[in-house]
Formats: C-alpha cells, sequence, structure tokens
C-alpha cells in the first residue's frame, strides 16, 4: 500500500509538471467516456432495466395472425379474447384493453382526455394497485354496469387538486356521468405515458357475435402462470387457436393463430433495441480512437522519460515496477477522464431527451442511476488499462544500455517504439474509417427518408382531433349535422383553404381492417377473404390533404348516409384485386 500511495504521489507530480499534456489527455478521455456514459444511459432506461411491474418477465402480449391473407400480429376481437380467457390454462389472467379519448366535463374548462377501456384483471396481471381508493371489480367490467373511472396521478393533481375525498365523487366524461374509484399510482403509466384515465372494457352483446369475431380492435396482455415457460404457453396457445379455427371455420377459412412475445420485447424489441446497440457500438469506437490518441501521447510522454527509466532501472526499479507506476498514471488520468465525463454524461443526457422522439417506449425513465455510474467507473479502469498497458510494457522492456544510445540519438526512435506507433495510426484511421463510413450512410438515409413522398403534402397542414359523446350525438345525422357546420365555419377564415376529416390521421398509429367480399367471385371454404385497412373520410378530404387522385372521382356532399355507398381505393389495392382490369366500376360488400 505505502509503494502505491508513492506511485499515486510521482504520477500527480508528473502530471503538475506536464498541465498541458494532462488537460489535453483528460479531456480526449472525457469526451469518449461521458459519450458513452450518456448513451448507455439511454440503452439502460430503454432496454436493460425491467419494466415497472411486479414479475415484468412474466408478462406476454398476445398477436393474432390470419393464415394466407398477409395479416401478421394483428390485434385480437372480443370473441377471440373471451375464448382466450376461457380456453388458456398457461396463464394466471389474460386481459384486453383499447386506447380511446373522452371528454371531461362539468369543470371550469372542458378538456380532452386520452384514456383506455381495459379489463377488470388488467391491474391484477400488472400486478399494480391503485394508490388511492382500489381498482375494477368483476361486475364493473359487464355492459352498462361500467359507470366508473380510475385517474392517472398526474390528472387527480392537475384538474381536481390531489383532493383525496375525490373518491365515490361523480364526474362527467362525454357527458355521462361516472364515479371515481380510485387514482393510479405516480409513474403508472400504461398503456401509453400520456394515458389519463382507465374506464372498464364492457362488451356490449354485438361485439360478442360471430359476425364481429374478425373486427381486431383490442390488445391483450397475459400473466404466465407459476413454473410454466414462455415455449409451454406458446404450444397451448396453439393447441387453442387451432381448436377455435375448427370451431369457426366459417371466419377462419385459412385458419387463425397467435403468437406471444414478453412485454419488454413488444415495447422496445426488434428496430429500436438494435438502433440503440449500434449507436452503443458506435460510441464505443470513438472511445477506442480516444483511448489510441491517448496512447500515442503516452508513448510520447514515455520517450521522452528514457532517461528517468533507465536512471530507475539502473538503481534496481524490476520492470513489474515500472509497468505498475506507468499504469498507475494510465489509471489516475482515465479517472480525472471518467470524473468529468460523467459530467458530460450528465449534460447528454438532456440533450438526447430533448432530441429522441416524444413517442420513443421509456423515454421519460432516461436518466443517470447507479447502473450509469458503475458502467462509468468499470469503462474508465479498462479504458485506463487499454491506452496504458502497451506505453507501460513498451517503456519497461527497454533494455538499458538501449534506452540510453536511444536518448541519446533522441527519444522515441527505437525501431519497435516505431511499429507500436505506426499500429496505434493504423488503428485509429481504420476506427475513424468505420464512424465515417457509418455516419455517411445514415445521413444518406435521413435524406432519403425526408425526400420521401409520404402521398400527401404536410405544408401548412393543421390538424386536430375532434369526438363528439355518443350520448349527444347517438344518431349519424346529428353527427353530420355538427361536422357540416364546423366546416362552414372554418371555410369562411382567411387563413383556412380547405377543410376535410378521417378517423385515423396517416402515420398516426393504429389502424382498422375489414374482412370484404369481391362481387362476382366466389371464396372457397379453405380460402380466407381479403382484409384490408379501412379508413372513413369526409368530403374535402383529399383535397385539404392535396392527395391527387389518379381516377375517377373524390367524395361529395351528396355521398351521405342514405345516398349509394361508395368508396376510393388506392392503386395497390386496385392492382392486387383487379391487375388485368379496371377497377373503378367494380363492388365489393363487407357481409355475405
Amino acid at each position: 500500500m505505502t509503494s502505491l500511495l508513492k506511485d499515486l504521489r510521482y504520477a500527480l507530480r508528473t502530471f503538475v509538471k506536464r498541465p498541458g499534456f494532462t488537460a489535453v489527455a483528460v479531456l480526449t478521455l472525457a469526451l469518449g467516456i461521458g459519450a458513452n456514459s450518456a448513451i448507455f444511459s439511454v440503452v439502460n432506461s430503454i432496454v436493460l432495466r425491467p419494466l415497472p411491474y411486479k414479475d415484468a418477465s412474466s408478462l406476454m402480449v398476445f398477436w393474432g395472425n390470419l393464415h394466407n391473407n398477409g395479416l401478421n400480429e394483428i390485434e385480437l376481437s372480443a370473441p377471440e379474447l373471451v375464448d382466450l380467457q376461457q380456453q388458456s390454462r398457461s396463464f394466471e389472467n389474460i386481459a384486453g384493453y383499447t386506447v380511446q379519448g373522452f371528454n371531461l366535463s362539468g369543470l371550469d374548462q372542458p378538456e380532452r382526455l386520452r384514456g383506455t377501456l381495459a379489463s377488470a384483471n388488467l391491474f391484477p396481471t400488472l400486478g399494480v394497485n391503485a394508490a388511492l381508493g382500489r381498482t375494477f371489480l368483476s361486475e364493473e367490467d359487464q355492459f352498462e354496469h361500467d359507470q366508473v373511472v380510475l385517474l392517472s396521478n398526474p390528472l387527480w393533481q392537475r384538474r381536481f387538486g390531489s383532493d383525496p375525498s375525490i373518491i365515490n365523487r361523480k364526474i362527467t366524461l362525454d357527458n355521462q356521468p361516472v364515479t371515481v374509484i380510485g387514482v393510479m399510482p405516480a409513474g403508472f403509466q400504461f398503456p401509453e405515458k400520456d394515458t389519463e384515465l382507465w374506464r372498464p372494457l364492457a362488451f356490449s352483446p354485438d361485439l360478442l357475435t360471430e359476425d364481429n369475431r374478425g373486427s381486431h380492435f383490442l390488445n391483450v396482455i397475459g400473466r404466465l402462470a407459476p413454473n410454466v415457460t414462455q415455449q409451454q404457453a406458446q404450444a397451448e396457445l396453439d393447441t387453442v387457436t387451432a381448436r377455435m379455427t375448427q370451431d369457426h371455420k366459417a371466419i377462419y377459412r385459412s385458419g387463425f393463430s397467435a403468437a406471444i412475445r414478453s412485454l419488454q420485447d413488444d415495447k422496445v424489441g426488434g428496430s429500436l433495441r438494435n438502433a440503440l446497440f449500434i449507436l452503443l457500438a458506435a460510441v464505443g469506437l470513438v472511445l477506442a480512437v480516444s483511448c489510441a490518441n491517448v496512447a500515442h501521447l503516452l508513448l510520447a510522454n514515455a520517450a521522452s522519460r528514457q532517461k528517468e527509466i533507465a536512471v530507475r532501472t539502473a538503481l534496481g526499479a524490476s520492470r513489474f515496477r515500472i509497468i505498475r507506476q506507468f499504469l498507475t498514471e494510465s489509471l489516475l488520468l482515465s479517472s480525472f477522464g471518467g470524473l468529468v465525463g460523467l459530467t458530460f454524461a450528465i449534460w447528454g443526457v438532456r440533450i438526447l431527451v430533448a432530441l429522441i422522439p416524444k413517442d420513443t417506449p421509456r423515454i421519460e425513465e432516461i436518466a443517470l442511476d447507479y447502473r450509469v455510474v458503475f458502467f462509468t467507473i468499470g469503462v474508465s479502469i479498462v479504458t485506463g488499462l487499454l491506452f496504458g498497458l502497451a506505453p507501460a510494457l513498451q517503456a519497461a522492456k527497454s533494455d538499458l544500455n538501449e534506452s540510453l544510445k536511444e536518448a541519446g540519438r533522441g527519444a522515441g526512435q527505437g525501431p519497435a517504439r516505431q511499429r507500436l506507433r505506426n499500429a496505434l495510426v493504423i488503428s485509429e484511421v481504420a476506427f475513424a474509417l468505420v464512424l465515417l463510413i457509418g455516419a455517411g450512410l445514415m445521413i444518406k438515409s435521413l435524406r432519403r427518408l425526408h425526400s420521401m413522398n409520404p402521398g400527401f403534402s404536410p405544408q401548412h397542414l393543421m390538424t386536430m382531433r375532434v369526438a363528439l359523446p355518443g350520448s349527444k350525438y347517438e344518431k349519424f345525422s346529428q353527427g353530420q349535422a355538427f361536422f357540416e357546420e364546423l366546416f362552414d365555419r372554418l371555410r369562411v377564415r382567411p387563413e383556412v383553404k380547405s377543410v376535410g376529416a378521417i378517423n385515423l390521421l396517416p402515420f398516426g398509429g393504429g389502424g382498422g381492417d375489414r374482412s370484404f367480399f369481391i362481387e362476382g367471385r366466389t371464396v372457397s371454404k379453405h380460402e380466407e377473404s381479403p382484409d384490408e385497412q379501412v379508413r372513413f373520410i369526409s368530403a374535402g378530404y383529399f383535397n385539404a390533404m392535396e392527395i391527387p387522385l389518379l381516377k375517377g372521382r373524390e367524395f361529395t356532399s351528396r355521398d351521405i348516409d342514405s345516398a349509394p355507398a361508395v368508396m376510393v381505393v388506392n392503386q395497390a389495392l386496385a392492382k392486387k384485386f383487379w391487375p388485368n382490369e379496371e377497377a373503378i366500376g367494380n363492388r365489393i360488400s363487407f357481409s355475405m
């Protein structure tokens, strides 16, 4: 210990004598270590850290597949959820949910809230209890017995002043009174981070009919039973879905199956995980370049100290003692670099959070924690060894007489030392070239993405969401009258060029598919009926979006519910189902 303290004191004196060398080395390492710590904090928070649920590894997400129809990983229907709940034994709970908007009124200011319709057993499945009050009872999951609501902690604080007496108070959602039964814990953000309330998923009788078995709109999550593996659960699920296919041949003509994957993989798996690890590898190369640069500096420093090393060797210092001195200096340098790098990482994380798209999963959890600190310490130690070992070995293996001769000719000109420098230069160029190629490919991809035509003109395009409460607008004509008046008021404004509406915005997430039948074509009992994404739009939508019409006509105000039904298809669908004929004039139906 005494000799180690001597080495540290000697290293500090050496750094003080060479302030320029020390500052350049510490700053170079700090940039590399700081970048790695900042990116690791993102990877750790999004990918590596377990989800904030009890035994999160047992939570599985269900996705359906309609065979031979090109529909993979689709949501499930209400009858399919009921079948899974009744027939699966590999899961403790299977719950469904779907995102829905609600209008909060009756307070000083009405507000549109993002909410979720959830099975009563969703919260036991996640292992989460209410922070105040309770969650849903099983009987509240029944049709017309669902007039209750759970509030998120932020909504409770923002609109109700954290009033604990909110429990059992009635509030107005979509013009209907509902009873607040609980407030969820702070930080609970399922299924999305902007979810502010939860209502029971109470299926109306018509949703459970055979005709709605193909209406896929439910997200489904389950918790594995004790001692059941994901592979065992998948095997049982294959059996259950095969039975469902057999029992409902008219719906699943070519078969139906479902797959499960962990909630962790479902949220942050695939392309997001790969992108983050690629980014971590890229900053790892930056650190490697930093190590090579500092190693080069240490080689030059060691060359200028050959006379000192020769004297210490002549006085009896062993090769191990010389190596330890140089490694002590390099580890001390990397420690200083790690401390400064951690400061850079704090700033870097703030910048990354500001730049990362806001819809990135778990973005709100990104922060420096003890894992990042331990990672920084580990990186600092490994970095110190990496850039310090080669110069230390090179300095220690020099022969005393040879070192004195080289010192007399000019430090650092020995052939062995020159080969090491060449190797470091080659490695720096190689790493920099890899980073340059990667950066070039990324810039090229971004340019292509930016220049991609989305099919409409996004310039000067403004959107808003409008949802009409069913209690007030029960009939289609009532909703139609509302939007006609809204559009008329908007069109007369000088800053408005055109107005239109659609049920789901492009690139807005979600979707809605419908099975249909083409007039004049028969579908065998083993063949799946066509199924495609469907959107409902108003007259003027294509004009407002500046979407060019290739053939035919757009919708007009005469194409209302009482008029003959018409539709517009895109070019891809026309080529798929009418490749050798004109699509205009053909007819489809959504029922046999």
